[in-house]
């Protein structure tokens, strides 16, 4: 696959490769159009053209769609060629993962005050996926990035399973069958051992393997050693036997990460967190003692709790009115901070009207760009009434029209294209947005998948008539076969109090 090295994808160029592992390989590319660096995952085409390995593929996808969080690695798109490959893009990550952090940066454990502040982090990433239903079931230091500007992320939804009470989104049972090891086996829980079937296996599974990653980040060693131990020796200790003792490992931590670990590795998932909402309030707890440690170059994620340590000095704004208060007995020095309190005021009111209106500007272009996409919908449900109610009165242009009412371009442009079509595909790629006045333009393409109907053509044919010593012509009835056709729209939609006012068409080709 590294023939794809400088090749074009989608609207992404490729341009190194990243990493790569058994089923494939992560590339970096970049955006042709904006610029964006994103990182493309690619399953070889041998294992793409396995039903299971796309089902799975497929389900890291929908998992990564549903989850929008600043410690979670962001899906930007899902891209399946079966005979090609199957490609997701997400976002990029410049920096280094966890286990690299631990066993070539540092070469040993990481100081408790910044191994909390990065763990607080990883917690509130692993609450949200668990809020929404998303039990991550492969956690391990290596699928945990440190970013260049100090974020945590979280990354490889790959076998992640969706705790759903809907029975159509249930996991197929043959993609995590008995008998088939998913995951790390020494991050993996007692409980996910000995799995019969993934309903057996709930988010407090993700709650023990926290406790691995954090046993390893205190103390620079894995919880139990490979180098050392077969993986049946690994196995047996995981589920029968305490975990290694932190302060045997690591004398020089204190006693406060014993409870702590010990509750998140208890053996029987009913004793340990019930949620990392409460393991983080246990760790934000026992922070405040070693504030006076050499601070880690990480930031502390805020609180997953409501639960706030006091802190051991006055804050910033108690500091402030205490100093403005014993100003004011100056006359001199009563003016001066008059004129500070005034421009801070200020200042903060300047703030809070651009905040106010960036906020609004991406409210205002969440839902253009999300007009756009139920516009891609309707086209893919067939849904007539979705698009009439999307559509304003009077389109202009419209295609090939300079003006044209909304009925007749329903009627010209989209009835006979569903009328002759069995079965289509529609999918929409955001290109840009921009915004001129109250108008907002969304470019993007549209790809339109179908399949035509089969159909029946009169084919003539020449035939010799001995009578008359002649050819005569018969025509005899052929049906051609149903054909897939790919096309690829370029739009632009002209969107305005939220209805589309006209559609540009800038270029119509078949899909490359």
């Amino acid at each position: 696959m590294s023939t794809l090295l400088g090749k074009k994808l989608l609207n992404y160029r490729i341009e190194k490769l990243l990493g790569q592992g058994g089923m494939g390989e992560v590339y970096l590319g970049v955006h042709t159009e904006i610029g964006r660096k994103v990182a493309i995952k690619v399953i070889a085409p041998h294992l793409a053209r396995d039903p299971k390995i796309q089902e799975r593929f497929k389900r890291e996808a929908l998992i990564l769609a549903r989850l929008n969080h600043p410690n979670i690695v962001q899906l930007y798109d899902y891209w399946a060629r079966p005979e090609e490959g199957l490609y997701l893009i997400m976002e990029y990550v410049e920096g280094i993962s966890l286990d690299r952090y631990i066993h070539r940066v540092l070469r040993g454990p990481i100081p408790p005050r910044q191994a909390i502040e990065i763990f607080l982090q990883v917690l509130d990433a692993f609450q949200y996926a668990h809020d929404n239903g998303v039990i991550h079931r492969d956690i391990k230091p290596s699928n945990i990035l440190l970013r260049n500007d100090n974020v945590v992320k979280v990354l490889d939804f790959g076998i992640a399973r969706i705790v759903t009470p809907d029975p159509t989104n249930a996991e197929d049972p043959a993609l995590t069958k008995t008998g088939t090891t998913l995951g790390t086996v020494v991050y993996m829980s007692p409980e996910q051992l000995k799995a019969k079937n993934p309903a057996d296996i709930d988010h407090r599974s993700d709650i023990y393997s926290l406790g691995v990653v954090l046993f390893e980040m205190l103390t620079g060693k894995e919880m139990y050693d490979r180098n050392q131990l077969s993986e049946f020796d690994i196995l047996v200790k995981i589920a029968s036997e305490p975990p290694p003792s932190l302060r045997e490992l690591a004398p020089e931590i204190g006693p406060d990460f014993e409870p702590i670990l010990a509750k998140a590795l208890a053996k029987k998932r009913e004793e340990r967190y019930s949620r990392c909402q409460d393991f983080a309030s246990d760790l934000l707890q026992i922070l405040p003692k070693y504030a006076n440690q050499e601070a880690g170059a990480l930031p502390r994620n805020p609180a997953l709790t409501q639960t706030q340590v006091s802190p051991a000095e006055p804050s910033f704004l108690q500091r402030t009115y205490a100093r403005l208060r014993a100003s004011l007995k100056d006359t001199r020095s009563s003016k001066r901070w008059y004129l500070y309190l005034s421009g801070g005021i200020l200042g903060l009111t300047l703030l809070g009207m651009v905040a106010f209106w960036f906020m609004r500007y991406q409210v205002q272009k969440r839902e253009a760009i999300e007009l756009t996409e139920k516009f891609s919908r309707a086209l893919h449900d067939h849904d007539l009434n979705s698009l009439e109610g999307l559509l304003a009165e009077r389109l202009s242009p419209f295609f090939t029209d300079q003006d044209i009412d909304r009925r007749p371009a329903i009627e010209k442009y989209y009835r006979s294209f569903w009328k002759t079509l069995q079965k289509d595909s529609v999918v929409w790629q955001v290109l840009s947005s921009t915004r001129e006045g109250d108008t907002w333009q969304i470019e993007g393409l549209l790809y339109q998948q179908y399949v035509t109907s089969p159909r029946t053509v009169l084919e003539p044919k020449k035939i010799y008539n001995r009578w008359w010593g002649r050819y005569d012509t018969r025509y005899e009835a052929k049906t051609l076969p149903s054909t897939t056709v790919c096309k690829q729209k370029r739009l632009v939609f002209l969107l305005r109090e939220g209805q589309i006012r006209g559609i540009k068409l800038l270029d119509d080709k078949t899909c490359p």
